[in-house]
């Protein structure tokens, strides 16, 4: 349903209907994959994703909430 880029073009994200954000790394491997249960409509990236150790990124859909994640050196975790 959407796409994002951080600013400095080394982070994609998708979202899609089935609750499923995927970020890949596109100077590098990394790929993080995120299941929620329910439709994401839209996301957004830290501006600077590639470059914080905390990555954050933003994602909304059907349920009307916006949700932040932040992924960090030992744990994920949602904030609504």
């Amino acid at each position: 349903n959407d796409l994002a880029f951080d600013r400095g073009g080394d982070a994609v994200a998708s979202c899609s209907d089935d609750g499923t954000v995927v970020i890949n790394g596109l100077s590098s491997a990394e790929c993080a994959s995120f299941t929620y249960q329910r439709p994401v409509r839209s996301i957004a990236l830290d501006p600077k994703f590639e470059r914080k150790g905390n990555r954050q990124f933003a994602s909304g859909g059907l349920a009307a909430q916006l949700l932040l994640n932040e992924k960090g050196w030992f744990s994920t975790k949602d904030k609504v």
